[in-house]
């Protein structure tokens, strides 16, 4: 999942695999975060992790899918997140991407999300190639953007991203909210860096 979404952000130009990131001369990196137990020391860690590297960091976790589970970020991963957005990259601020959730089909909202919610983040749905929201996409008041990801806004008609895959391979078959906070995080990046 990290190896497509960083794919998506900064695969190199011209490097004859599988496609050209958003912004390809980024520099990325990760933290191990959904192998496991998240736990808000966990959290906390990735997002103070990036506070004085990154511009933007692209994240896509949160409560269950369901449509029935309300989250929000623990005590220190929202100490991070304020740290960050008010503090990072020597007082500029990090911007925290945060995808709105692929929920969609259950009706979840990500308006009971806390991560897309908070006012140090911004929640990044999807739409397709019709400029329709993608079927799986949360629809929330909460959501300040969308960017285009391969879904479509019925399942039978899907388009999906290429990007990088695990074993120097290519994958087509890459979809979801987390795609698009990816994307929009390599936007961000080239925001700041445009001459």
């Amino acid at each position: 999942h990290g190896t497509r979404c960083a794919g998506e952000v900064a695969a190199v130009a011209n490097n004859s695999v599988c496609g050209v990131g958003v912004a390809y001369d980024a520099n990325i990196g990760g933290v191990r975060m959904l192998d496991g137990q998240a736990t808000d020391v966990l959290e906390e860690v990735h997002l103070a992790s990036s506070q004085n590297t990154s511009i933007s960091t692209a994240t896509a976790w949160g409560p269950k899918d369901d449509g029935k589970t309300f989250g929000k970020p623990g005590k220190l991963a929202q100490e991070a997140l304020m740290q960050g957005a008010l503090k990072g990259r020597g007082g500029k601020g990090n911007i925290y991407v945060w995808a709105t959730g692929n929920g969609g089909l259950t009706d979840d909202d990500c308006n009971c999300d806390g991560y897309t919610t908070s006012i140090y983040t911004i929640s990044v749905g999807c739409i397709g190639d019709h400029g329709l929201s993608a079927y799986y996409t949360e629809l929330c008041s909460s959501t300040l953007g969308v960017t285009f990801n391969g879904g479509s806004h019925r399942e039978k008609e899907e388009n999906k991203m290429v990007t990088t895959d695990l074993h120097h391979k290519c994958t087509e078959e890459f979809k979801g909210t987390s795609s698009a906070a990816s994307t929009a995080a390599g936007m961000f990046r080239l925001l700041f860096y445009s001459p």
